[in-house]
């Protein structure tokens, strides 16, 4: 379906989460399809302030999870540290973390 008004455009000139969601069924009907589409996700990814000097990738891990709509709770910044389970998070455990606990592949 085309666009039919700029409201159905975010700022960055996307479209918006009820514009995909609107697509997405559609499509999904057309092609008959017969399970719920997925859940819409958010227009733009919502900003995780680092807590402390070592914990930039937690808060980047939380913001792109959040992004992809995994639950709130499951990806919220203490969950995401009490997984870690350190204060010295690496990139290699939050690929590990990613992959086994919220089916990210890398």
């Amino acid at each position: 379906a085309m666009l039919e008004s700029p409201q159905d455009l975010n700022a960055r000139g996307r479209p918006t989460a009820a514009r995909r969601a609107e697509s997405w069924h559609m499509m999904t009907r057309s092609l008959g399809v017969r399970r719920n589409p997925a859940p819409p996700m958010p227009d733009e990814p919502r900003h995780v302030q680092q807590r402390a000097s070592w914990d930039c990738g937690l808060a980047c891990a939380e913001m792109a999870l959040h992004f992809r709509g995994v639950e709130a709770e499951r990806c919220s910044f203490g969950a995401l540290a009490e997984l870690c389970r350190t204060k010295s998070v690496w990139s290699i455990d939050l690929a590990v973390l990613l992959a086994t606990k919220f089916g990210v592949r890398l």
